[in-house]
């Protein structure tokens, strides 16, 4: 996957109680491709559960992280990442 993503206008469909690492490397991860496929057309919005905690990073970063994927195959490690922006902003 290119690593200049470009931001897609799209509806915000799901809302995300949590930044955790599943839930954007699973979940996002999941609606990122299907958005790419044309299966779904929608935006995830992070909502802070607690106090504790702060999403400066995603909001610094433009609100873009990196899934990295590696697995181990017979002939060696092999992997590939991708780069995604799912939430438009945390809330």
């Amino acid at each position: 996957m290119d690593g200049n993503r470009t931001r897609t206008a799209r509806p915000i469909r799901v809302i995300q109680f949590g930044e955790g690492n599943f839930l954007r490397a699973f979940v996002d991860y999941m609606l990122d491709v299907a958005n790419e496929r044309g299966a779904f057309d929608g935006h995830v919005v992070i909502v802070k559960p607690t106090d504790r905690g702060n999403l400066d990073k995603f909001v610094r970063q433009d609100n873009f992280y990196t899934v990295l994927t590696c697995w181990k195959a017979a002939e060696g490690s092999t992997g590939s990442s991708r780069r995604m922006r799912q939430m438009p902003s945390p809330l």
